[in-house]
């Protein structure tokens, strides 16, 4: 009931609810709110929201569960900006099940760019082989590619 007065709040008056959207993502209910669908709906709808649910979340998350759908919208996002935030949580993170949710958000954004170049600049041979994985699922043809 909380997320359907939300949303019908997020239409009316976006300035009030993204405080209550906040409260409520604070807590440990993400299955919940999943079954709702709200969250990416909201998501979708205001850029304020999607910093709760992006950015700040993938950085700092507690629950790994949050932390990965962060990076999963930051994903479907696209944007610029929104990729910029995953290559600077690639760089920052020394934990490669986090690298690798990074590449694969990499993939759902189609940034066959970002994952060629971590493929070669990679040290890491278990991360090099997570991008050309990407890369391969991303049906990538650069001829380039061959000199990995």
């Amino acid at each position: 009931m909380k997320l359907i007065a939300i949303d019908a709040l997020m239409q009316s008056d976006e300035e009030r609810a993204i405080p209550m959207l906040e409260k409520i993502l604070s807590g440990n209910s993400l299955a919940e709110i999943e079954r709702a669908g709200t969250v990416r709906a909201l998501a979708e709808r205001v850029v304020k929201a999607k910093d709760v649910l992006g950015a700040d979340r993938a950085r700092t998350a507690a629950p790994r569960s949050w932390q990965k759908k962060a990076l999963h919208y930051l994903g479907i996002d696209g944007s610029n900006t929104s990729r910029q935030v995953l290559q600077d949580i690639y760089n920052s993170s020394q934990d490669p099940a986090m690298r690798k949710e990074v590449l694969h958000s990499f993939m759902v954004s189609g940034d066959t760019d970002r994952v060629f170049a971590i493929a070669q600049k990679e040290q890491s041979v278990e991360m090099k082989k997570e991008a050309i994985h990407e890369l391969g699922v991303m049906g990538a043809t650069n001829p380039a590619s061959a000199a990995l």
